[in-house]
């Protein structure tokens, strides 16, 4: 399957149940994480095209331990489900 998200739009949040695992086919994006003493969610990285994430979600019921938003233009990604 395929999905589009624009700049800003969250594809996935921190603390939510995942079910879905991630390949970004074109486009960048955030993740950022909460971190201890920490009052704002702290940026980890920047992900390009050809890297994923997500992963654990198709292995086990886990909450997402950090959140992922997609950067300008807009990012599409190659998704897969559990099922």
């Amino acid at each position: 399957m395929q999905d589009y998200f624009e700049e800003g739009e969250y594809i996935i949040r921190e603390g939510q149940v995942g079910d879905t695992f991630y390949i970004i086919a074109d486009g960048s994006v955030s993740i950022t994480q909460k971190l201890v003493g920490q009052d704002e969610p702290q940026h980890i990285r920047n992900l390009s095209k050809g890297s994923f994430f997500g992963e654990k979600a198709l292995l086990t019921e886990d909450r997402r331990t950090a959140s992922a938003m997609a950067l300008g233009p807009g990012v599409e990604l190659l998704t897969l489900n559990r099922e």
